[in-house]
Formats: structure tokens, sequence, C-alpha cells
């Protein structure tokens, strides 16, 4: 019989061993690959309502600043027409005045 015969049984442990250490080490590689496919897929929806978010924002503020020329023209418009009743008083008054000098 020769040595090359013979079976070693700390060799084929140790084969056994590295063996499910291997198996093991592709368990946890696969593991970390779907974990960072759910960390992907989560910051991906992250992103979207961050984006929706910031588009809503910006709509509000546009809006904002849509009402405040809407109002701002609406002003002008209430000056306008306030300019334009003062000066109808005025020629009223004046008209009024002209009656009352002709009365006397």
């Amino acid at each position: 019989m020769s040595i090359d015969d013979v079976k070693d049984p700390i060799t084929d442990e140790a084969a056994a061993d590295a063996a499910a250490s291997i198996a093991k080490a592709f368990q946890d590689v696969q593991a970390g690959e779907e974990a960072a496919r759910q960390a992907e897929e989560r910051l991906s929806r992250l992103e979207a309502k961050i984006e929706e978010l910031l588009a809503s924002a910006e709509a509000t503020v546009g809006d904002k600043e849509a009402l405040a020329r809407e109002l701002g023209a609406v002003a002008e418009e209430l000056k306008a027409v306030e300019g334009g009743v003062e000066g109808e008083e005025g020629k009223k008054g004046e008209e009024g005045g002209e009656k009352e000098k002709g009365k006397q």
C-alpha cells in the first residue's frame, strides 16, 4: 500500500470546509446583491417622490407669483376706477356748484 492510496481525514475535512465556506460566500454575495437591488428600488421611489414634491412646490410658487401679478393688475384697475370715480365726482361737484350759482 502506498502513501497516495491512504486517505487523509484532515485533508478531506479541510476540503469539505473550504467547499462549505465557498458556498456560504456565494450565498452571502447573493444576499448582498438582493439587498443592493432592494435599496436601489427604494432610492428610485424616494427620488421620484422628491421630484414630485419639488414639481408641486415649484407649481405652488409659480401659482403664487401668478396670483401676485393678477392681484397687482386688479389693484391697478381699482386705482384707475377710483381715479375715474373721483374725476366724475369732481365734475359733478363743479356742475352742482354752477347750478347753485345760476339759482342765486
